[in-house]
């Protein structure tokens, strides 16, 4: 069946299903539903569990390997699929139909995707492994929510905040659900129960904004490669998130991208305006479209997509020194 993502909290009061799709475009949803699941799997005696990355050379027998075996001191197990491209291929789409037409007993199957293509979701396997359990699909928040969003995030947190604080934060996040969720860690830390003002938020976004991953994908796009380089090298050292850098530059090499293609026939302040680019982004973004072609720009996308797996540790490679060569190149 299919279940809508505010539909999880009563869901999970009931048992479990046997087997789980959850996928969609944002990570961060993504992830705090897998982690929802497993926190009431677990609470229901479900207290092994097996992670399984599935690339091209995953064996597909080792799911029924995994699900027919259970350790001497576990009665049910989790088993995580993580298929982040949701194509399992020829063999893989056989055995998880197969699979969800004999699920095992005592066991909670989560398959776990990135978004997922309409095809996909009409193919003959995915169809039956919905009706074998729930088919969950995570979407992105809109922008004129997402105030909202980190409104509920905060009161969650047992944060007061002023609704333009709230405002404010929604404008410097620009849909980075992963950013905001984090700046309302901060300001759990830093204020408790406090009321939480403009100017509180305006100090903790910019309390060491030198090290901030949005300024350095701003300064890569403007062109200024040995200042990006140095302020990557800084992110790194302070412990930054390669992820989460590999994120914020994605998304505005896709935006470009895509305004580079419209930008024939139109001057580049109609595009800005047709792609709703913040105000404050314009002149970044202006520079960014007369420095490089549409061509360059997603040839700097297929080389993004490449890091995605060496950060998640299924393709070989430092995934620092793959990013510091993609910034060098969109820099320069």
């Amino acid at each position: 069946m299919k279940l809508r993502h505010e539909q999880l909290t009563t869901h999970l009061q009931q048992p479990l299903a046997p087997f789980y799709i959850i996928s969609g475009e944002e990570a961060l949803l993504v992830e705090e539903t897998v982690a929802a699941i497993r926190k009431t799997a677990i609470q229901q005696g479900f207290t092994e569990r097996e992670v399984h990355h599935i690339n091209n050379h995953f064996k597909w027998d080792q799911l029924t390997v995994s699900a027919q075996s259970l350790s001497l001191f576990a009665e049910k197990k989790i088993i995580e699929l993580r298929l982040p491209s949701g194509k399992p291929g020829t063999a893989g789409a056989k055995a998880l139909q197969a699979y969800c037409q004999h699920l095992p007993e005592d066991t909670v199957t989560l398959l776990i995707c990135n978004k997922l293509e309409g095809s996909t979701v009409k193919s003959k396997w995915l169809t039956q492994c919905e009706k074998a359990g729930v088919f969950l699909q995570t979407w992105p928040v809109p922008t004129h929510q997402l105030p909202q969003w980190l409104q509920l995030r905060a009161q969650n947190a047992g944060l007061h905040c002023e609704p333009k604080a709230l405002q404010y934060l929604a404008q410097h996040v620009e849909g980075n659900l992963l950013a905001g969720a984090q700046e309302i860690e901060k300001l759990a830390l830093c204020y408790g129960d406090q009321l939480i003002t403009l100017a509180d938020v305006e100090a903790s976004i910019h309390h060491n904004s030198r090290y901030d991953i949005f300024t350095l994908v701003d300064t890569a796009l403007s062109g200024q490669c040995e200042k990006a380089l140095q302020i990557l090298a800084d992110v790194k050292h302070q412990g930054g998130e390669c992820i989460l850098l590999l994120w914020a530059l994605t998304r505005e090499l896709r935006q470009l991208y895509q305004m580079a293609l419209t930008l024939p026939g139109n001057n580049v302040g109609q595009v800005l305006q047709q792609f709703k680019v913040w105000q404050k982004r314009k002149p970044i973004m202006q520079t960014a479209l007369t420095r490089r072609t549409a061509k360059q720009w997603q040839q700097y996308l297929h080389q993004a997509a490449k890091i995605d797996p060496i950060i998640k540790g299924l393709a070989p490679g430092e995934p620092w020194a793959a990013m510091k060569a993609l910034l060098f190149k969109v820099a320069r």
